[in-house]
């Protein structure tokens, strides 16, 4: 139930994304969990709406960064998860029940957008391999960076110049502003409005 919210929240977010800025380019942006909510969001058209070219048209591309390559790895390699694995009676539990719930891996190939995939590899949280793994699954662009752990990839002036560039490239803008008018990018279920000055 949860996880279905979450990806109902996100569509409501890009419901209104669209509505609130018609004919504008949409790059999704997950980060970490969002990773999950977002490959699952562009992969659930199908169920979710009759007529799907009314949200995926305007998606032109996603942006993942410090994704995991599905929610029973993660849960694996998530610190807090770890001592569950000193005690045999409790060894593998966490991995287990989280299994199914974002199979990321399994999603991916379904997205019908360009991908870039964004980590760090002194990430604590999702070992880099995940981000590695994943990339390789998908067949995307891939980019790995020496720092910038779980959270601070958004301060690395290379990580996001790739990222700009991406987004540049798919959604056919410079800067990651069309035209000088408002560009919009959905990123971890929060709206983001850019505006030129």
């Amino acid at each position: 139930p949860i996880v279905r919210q979450d990806v109902e929240d996100a569509f409501s977010v890009l419901e209104w994304t669209v509505e609130t800025f018609p004919g504008k380019k949409v790059v999704v942006w997950g980060h970490s969990l969002g990773t999950g909510v977002s490959i699952k969001l562009l992969t659930s058209f199908k169920e979710t709406l009759e007529d799907q070219t009314v949200i995926n048209k305007p998606v032109h591309g996603l942006v993942l960064e410090s994704p995991f390559l599905n929610s029973a790895e993660a849960a694996h390699t998530f610190p807090p998860s770890r001592a569950y694995t000193l005690l045999p009676c409790t060894r593998g539990m966490i991995g287990e029940s989280m299994r199914g719930l974002f199979p990321s891996d399994s999603l991916i190939k379904q997205v019908s957008v360009p991908i870039i995939i964004l980590h760090a590899r002194d990430d604590e949280i999702i070992p880099v391999c995940q981000g590695e793994q994943l990339g390789q699954v998908a067949g995307c662009e891939t980019r790995i960076y020496e720092t910038g752990g779980h959270v601070w990839l958004c301060r690395d002036e290379e990580a996001m110049g790739h990222a700009r560039g991406f987004i540049d490239r798919v959604a056919g803008t410079q800067g990651g502003i069309s035209n000088g008018d408002e560009g919009v990018a959905v990123e971890d279920l929060n709206v983001e409005v850019n505006s030129s000055p």
